[in-house]
C-alpha cells in the first residue's frame, strides 16, 4: 500500500501507506516504468540504490555494491512485428469480449518462446475472467486463450501483462493468431496507453515488439441499454453433468431486431458448451 508515487530527478519516491515491520520483504513493481538509454549492449548500468527516510531523517542507507543491483541490456532488437490486427467480439464498456490478435514477425517463434501482451492500465489488472488453476501455483492466474498457429496454448496474467505460451513453433513471416477469451472491457472512450505486443525468447530477450498494436489504443463505447426482459429459462435436465437443452423466453423492450442481427447468451464459466449435434 502506498499513498504517493512520483519521480524527482532520477529518483522514484514512494510514500508508504502502512507500517512496515523490520526484516519484512518489500516488493516494488513498476509497470512499463522506464527504458534504458546511453548504455552499450552487454555493459552494466550503475547499481540501483534504495534509501528510506522519515521526516527528512535517513533511517535506511543502501551503501552496498552487490552486482545483482545492476542491469545489463542485451543487443538492440532487429525483429519487427508487421500486419497487426485486433478484433473484439464487442466493444461495449464493462462487457466481456473475446480479443483476437493476428500479426507476423520477421523473428521466428520457438515452442520455448512466449508472447507478452501489455494491456492499458484502464483495464482490470487481471484483464479478464482470470482464476487460479493449480493448487501448487497459488497466486498464479490464468486466462483462457486459443491459437491455431501456436497449437495448445495457455495464458498467464499479472498486472496488465498477459503471457501467452504455445506448444508449436512458427516460422518467420508466418501469421500468428491469438484469441483471449472473456476480457473485461474498460470504461467508454479511448485508452491513453497503447496495446503492446512482444515476442520474448527462452532467455527472456525481446526479439520483436509492437508498441502501438491497435493503432491508437483501445476504444470502447457506452454499455447497451438494458432492453431485454427475460420471461423464463427452462432446462430439459437438472442432473449434474447431464447434457441439457435450454429454452429462453424473453421480450424486447423499446427495441426490435433487424436482419443479420444476433442474440448472444453468455453462460456462467461453470458450463461446458458442446456442439454434439454438429
Amino acid at each position: 500500500m502506498y499513498t504517493a508515487c512520483e519521480i524527482v530527478g532520477n529518483e522514484l519516491e514512494i510514500d508508504f501507506g502502512v507500517d512496515i515491520v523490520s526484516l519484512s520483504t518489500i516488493e516494488i513493481y513498476v509497470n512499463k516504468g522506464w527504458t534504458v538509454s546511453g548504455v552499450a549492449s552487454s555493459a552494466s548500468t550503475d547499481k540501483f540504490m534504495i534509501d528510506a527516510d522519515w521526516s527528512s531523517v535517513d533511517i535506511v542507507v543502501d551503501s552496498s555494491v552487490d552486482a545483482v543491483k545492476t542491469f545489463t541490456p542485451s543487443a538492440a532488437m532487429t525483429g519487427v512485428i508487421s500486419s497487426p490486427a485486433l478484433t473484439m467480439s464487442n466493444n461495449n464498456a464493462g462487457e466481456y469480449a473475446d480479443y483476437g490478435f493476428t500479426f507476423k514477425s520477421n523473428a521466428a517463434f520457438a515452442a520455448s518462446d512466449k508472447i507478452e501482451i501489455y494491456f492499458p492500465n484502464s483495464f482490470d489488472p487481471f484483464v479478464g475472467n482470470a482464476s487460479e488453476w493449480f493448487d501448487n501455483e497459488s497466486g498464479t492466474y490464468y486466462l483462457k486463450c486459443t491459437s491455431t498457429a501456436l497449437g495448445l496454448s495457455w495464458c498467464k496474467v499479472d498486472k496488465w501483462k498477459v503471457t501467452v505460451m504455445g506448444s508449436s513453433p512458427v516460422d518467420a513471416s508466418t501469421e500468428i493468431d491469438i484469441t483471449i477469451v472473456h476480457v473485461s472491457n474498460p470504461i467508454a472512450g479511448a485508452s491513453v496507453q497503447k496495446l503492446i505486443v512482444s515476442l520474448i525468447n527462452s532467455d527472456g530477450v525481446c526479439t520483436a515488439t509492437a508498441t502501438d498494436f491497435a493503432n491508437g489504443g483501445i476504444t470502447t463505447v457506452d454499455a447497451p441499454a438494458n432492453n431485454i426482459d427475460i420471461a423464463s429459462v427452462t432446462s430439459s435436465s437438472h442432473d449434474l453433468f447431464a447434457t441439457s437443452n435450454y429454452t429462453f423466453k424473453y421480450f424486447l423492450g423499446q427495441t426490435s431486431t433487424v436482419a443479420n442481427e444476433s442474440l448472444w447468451v453468455l453462460f456462467p464459466m461453470q458450463y461446458d458448451l458442446n456442439l454434439n449435434s454438429g
